[in-house]
């Protein structure tokens, strides 16, 4: 799934899910989104332009300065963690039949880990909406240096160990720049019912420009028969930057729907200078000009209109065009 997200309607007993899948882009209703590396989120809005132009890089110098200026050097490509011998089946005690770090005892889900480093982030949304209610679940897993990882899906905590694929690391080769490239898979185990093995692989298609793997993560929203949501992981790089990405709707008309995460988005940039989509966008202030749109998220009138993100310490604004 390359390129592309998948956004699943699926009709379960009266029930209408929207199952958000992450990847590399984005397909937002009948909208296709083509950039550095996108996040699912649910959508409603216009069909895209035929002749939309095609896109060009939103990096600019000063988000390269921005990149070179934060001083982070750990390198997660550097980091294969080998499946161990006596197998990775969970143990949470040195008495057990499993793998076992003290370590994993005090590890909770959280991004900063004094002595540590992150080397994967995954993340996914899960929305659904029945009989008018409409909900939002969020999933993530941080994989950290020393072969723990710690998760937490809906609001279910879990944690374990994780590894690469091979029981042996692929021995480091000169010509290879990234050790990992012999590496499809990872692995992640936890002693929590349905969380206990967890497969992420590259998307069907190839990896993408941001997130690289995709894994089922099981979500039981609270009621119902149980959920899974499709979760993406990125190697870890500090965040340096965002942007509001018009998606190439700088222009609109007067009727046309304005749904904001969907038409337009809020991308944060890694030091890397790889970019997604922000998630979750709960977390995403947007200011529009009052009047803009009305209740049914229609353009009203036309004009010039300024529009603001703010997210964490970051914050943009864009202008869209609305025509007669």
């Amino acid at each position: 799934m390359s390129k592309l997200t998948d956004i699943v309607k699926l009709a379960v007993g009266g029930f209408i899910v929207l199952g958000a899948v992450l990847s590399s882009s984005l397909i937002a209703s009948n909208v296709e989104k083509k950039s550095g590396g996108k996040a699912a989120q649910e959508s409603s809005q216009t069909s895209e332009p035929e002749d939309k132009p095609q896109k060009v890089s939103p990096i600019t110098e000063a988000m390269k300065a921005a990149a070179e200026a934060c001083d982070y050097a750990f390198d997660p490509s550097s980091v294969v963690m080998e499946q161990k011998e006596e197998g990775y089946k969970f143990s949470s005690s040195a008495s057990g039949d499993g793998y076992y770090d003290s370590n994993l005892s005090g590890l909770s889900y959280t991004d900063t880990r004094a002595g540590h480093n992150l080397v994967y982030v995954f993340e996914g949304e899960y929305s659904e909406g029945y009989q008018g209610q409409y909900n939002t679940y969020l999933t993530g897993m941080y994989l950290w240096d020393d072969g723990l990882f710690a998760g937490k899906s809906n609001s279910t905590n879990f944690k374990g160990y994780w590894y690469n694929s091979s029981i042996t690391a692929p021995e480091d080769d000169p010509a290879t720049e990234n050790v990992n490239e012999a590496i499809d898979t990872l692995v992640m185990v936890s002693d929590t019912n349905k969380l206990d093995y967890i497969k992420a692989e590259p998307p069907l298609g190839g990896s993408g420009d941001f997130y690289e793997l995709q894994a089922y993560v099981y979500m039981h929203p609270g009621w119902g028969d149980g959920r899974s949501v499709v979760v993406s992981g990125y190697k870890y790089y500090p965040n340096v930057a965002a942007f509001i990405d018009t998606n190439g709707y700088d222009e609109m008309a007067v009727g046309d729907k304005f749904v904001i995460n969907s038409t337009w988005f809020f991308d944060r940039v890694i030091k890397n200078l790889s970019y997604t989509p922000i998630i979750p966008t709960s977390e995403i202030k947007w200011t529009l000009p009052s009047g803009m749109i009305d209740d049914k998220k229609k353009l009203t009138a036309p004009g010039e209109y300024e529009i603001k993100a703010e997210w964490k310490e970051y914050s943009a604004t864009a202008t869209l065009k609305v025509t007669a």
